[in-house]
Order: structure tokens, then C-alpha cells, then sequence
């Protein structure tokens, strides 16, 4: 019936019972499932005019951004393995 089983979530507490029906049917129906979860980074990356000038600066953003990735990834990671 289904294959994969697309399930959005903005807070793994606050997703707990789509979580809960996503793997049921999951389950009953031999399906995967992919969570979506979008995030806004601490210190988001926005290119203007004034920031080309100060491509050193920029470097430092993405740097930043990249590790405040990983560290809420990590962070998201942990939560789902103890609700999942």
C-alpha cells in the first residue's frame, strides 16, 4: 500500500503522537518512514550587498551555522532515538 510514510516534525515532543500513528501504519503496512524536520540555524546565513564586501566575515557565519547544524542535529537525533 505504502512505501515511504512523509512525516513532518517541528518538536520531537510535540510530534509524539504523529510519531506514534506514523509507525503503526508503518508498520501494518510494511512502509518506511522519512521525518521532515526544518529548523531555522542560531545564526542564519543572509547574503546582501553589504555582507560581499566582508567575505571573511561570511566564512565565519557559515562556520558557524554549520556547527549549530550539527549540534542540533545531534540534539534531534537523541531525542528521536529515545521516542522512536
Amino acid at each position: 500500500m505504502y512505501e515511504k510514510i512523509l512525516v513532518p516534525v517541528d518538536d520531537i515532543e510535540s510530534a509524539g503522537l504523529a510519531l506514534t500513528n506514523a509507525k503503526d501504519l508503518a508498520k501494518a503496512t510494511g512502509a518506511s518512514l522519512v521525518l521532515l524536520h526544518v529548523v531555522t540555524p542560531d545564526h542564519p546565513l543572509v547574503i546582501s550587498d553589504d555582507h560581499i564586501a566582508g567575505v571573511h566575515a561570511a566564512a565565519a557565519v557559515v562556520e558557524q551555522a554549520q556547527q549549530d547544524e550539527s549540534v542540533h542535529l545531534a540534539n534531534q537525533q537523541a531525542k528521536l532515538q529515545i521516542s522512536v
